[in-house]
């Protein structure tokens, strides 16, 4: 008979594209030509906002931001249900800022926890940091996220991670993104002995 036991690892969630859809927010906020979930790279929207708007450069496009941009992202689809699924597990959101030196992107992602997730934000399970994430893993420490860099370089630094399936990534092609996360987070958070 097989038997289960908790590991005691520490989970850290991702918000940009797995909690809130920043990507459709960009498009909405620029009126880009384009679907999300049509792009194979992420970084296509900056590419797509260049051509858009002749003469525009990288730090345009994330300048363009303001607070107001970063509290109002709507939650991703799955959000609520992810959020349900690693409840459990007590998880650390984990985000980055732009480069922008404003602070909007820190401030507004700050408000955006405490409107959209008012526990995390009272509990204070957030970390808001600089732009490689890859800096707080190591042994038993899980970030879900879905971002293919962010994932390489988790596991690099000796943490483990879960893939959230979007085109722009590896697990691209797989249609149940919540069923690939319950999997991924039964496997690790979890040994038999």
């Amino acid at each position: 008979m097989d038997r289960i036991r908790t590991i005691s690892k520490q989970l850290f969630l991702d918000m940009d594209g797995v909690l809130s859809d920043f990507g459709t927010a960009v498009i909405r906020h620029y009126s880009l030509p384009v679907e999300l979930y049509e792009l194979d790279s992420w970084w296509k929207i900056i590419d797509i906002y260049c051509e858009t708007y002749e003469g525009k450069t990288v730090n345009d496009f994330w300048n363009g931001f303001d607070y107001l941009f970063w509290v109002n992202i709507p939650k991703t689809k799955e959000c609520d249900t992810i959020l349900a699924m690693v409840e459990q597990y007590k998880p650390v959101l984990l985000t980055t800022c732009s480069s922008k030196r404003d602070g909007s992107s820190a401030a507004g992602k700050l408000t955006w926890i405490a409107k959209y997730l008012p526990d995390y934000y009272a509990d204070g399970r957030y970390f808001i940091g600089a732009s490689d994430k890859s800096v707080v893993s190591g042994e038993n420490k899980v970030l879900i996220d879905d971002s293919q860099d962010n994932y390489n370089n988790w596991w690099r630094k000796g943490g483990e991670g879960i893939l959230v399936p979007r085109p722009w990534n590896l697990m691209g092609d797989k249609v149940d993104v919540l069923e690939v996360i319950y999997e991924q987070l039964e496997n690790i958070m979890e040994e038999e002995y």
